[in-house]
């Protein structure tokens, strides 16, 4: 076991020369996708031969693999340490949907490129890969959300699979739209509005509360719309919309 104080073994020629690959990979894929970025440019962005590719991944797709793997893991270590924050439950929620946000964001083509290959694969391994990959970042947020039950913030009868789908689905349909029409949009705000669509209504207390024009209506906006509609026919007017 190495002492806090050690350094990380040195790599390989053969780790180095792959690190390189993957991460000329990654920028390439990024920038142009996967079926227009070609394996001669990614080799030479990395100061190798193209066959020195295809000797250490195989195939295109093989690379393609070796990017999503690094992609992933390096994702999930960053997910472990921001999970690892105190506080209670949808506290950890909220912080790890906003940290989402803006972290698939920031590489949301690449992240593309993986859905599109990881699903649709001729490569049965790929799709398999890709499954298991997504699994080791849902269980984080599904975690949280098993917690959240058993404080009653959310209905112990909603499946965790139901709640997950939601989180995952609402944020690619928000980042999706953000790529395709240019338009930005605060992450911070979206975050913080779909951690209460999946936490459910305010108490009563803050819909009380509340003094938003479009807020929930209270009985004095009922009395006041009534005696609008009384004086008008007292007066053989016609009311004003009540709504």
């Amino acid at each position: 076991m190495l002492s806090a104080s050690a350094s990380p073994p040195k790599q390989t020629r053969g780790e180095r020369t792959r690190g390189a690959l993957v991460r000329a990979a990654a920028n390439r894929f990024q920038e142009r996708g996967f079926d227009k970025a070609t394996t001669g440019e990614i080799a030479r962005d990395a100061g190798v031969a193209e066959g020195t590719l295809f000797l250490h991944f195989g195939s295109k797709t093989g690379l393609l693999l070796g990017v999503m793997e690094s992609f992933y893991q390096s994702l999930v270590e960053e997910l472990a340490e921001e999970a690892s924050r105190g506080g209670t439950a949808e506290a950890r929620l909220r912080h790890l949907v906003h940290f989402w946000l803006r972290r698939v964001h920031r590489d949301w083509r690449l992240m593309r490129v993986f859905g599109q290959h990881g699903r649709f694969s001729d490569d049965p391994d790929m799709i398999v890969r890709f499954a298991e990959m997504n699994r080791r970042i849902t269980r984080f947020f599904g975690g949280i959300f098993e917690d959240l039950k058993a404080v009653g913030a959310i209905r112990s009868d909603l499946p965790t699979y139901v709640l997950r789908d939601a989180l995952f689905g609402a944020a690619e349909h928000l980042l999706i739209g953000m790529d395709t029409t240019g338009r930005e949009r605060d992450l911070g705000e979206a975050s913080e509005h779909l951690c209460d669509l999946l936490l459910g209504p305010a108490p009563p207390s803050a819909l009380r509360s509340s003094t938003t024009k479009r807020g929930p209506v209270g009985l004095e906006d009922i009395d006041a719309k009534l005696d609008r509609i009384l004086e008008a026919v007292v007066s053989d007017d016609p009311p004003d919309d009540p709504t």
